[in-house]
């Protein structure tokens, strides 16, 4: 799973290392991603499992799903950071 996050950020494409551990970094704190990505691993393996012509499909699906909670967590992240915006400033 960790692997499959590595892949979607963007640090993947220079740095490996540092995409990995953002990756690793992710799955502990975003629980609800994590378990999205592994309900999308065992979607498409279960697929490809029922369907073996499938099987090659199987990369799309995933690289969408885990692309969709790196977005998910980034667009968190900004709402989070908006709301405290609001707080903090005093008309």
């Amino acid at each position: 799973m960790t692997g499959l996050r590595a892949c979607a950020r963007r640090e993947s494409l220079t740095d490996w290392r540092a995409a990995v551990r953002g990756a690793a970094r992710d799955s502990v704190r975003d629980v609800g991603g994590s378990g999205l990505v592994l309900l999308a691993v065992a979607t498409a393996a279960l697929c490809a499992w029922m369907m073996v012509p499938l099987a090659f499909l199987a990369p799309g699906p995933l690289a969408l799903a885990v692309t969709a909670v790196d977005v998910r967590r980034e667009g968190r992240h900004r709402q989070t950071g908006a709301r405290r915006a609001e707080r903090e400033f005093i008309p």
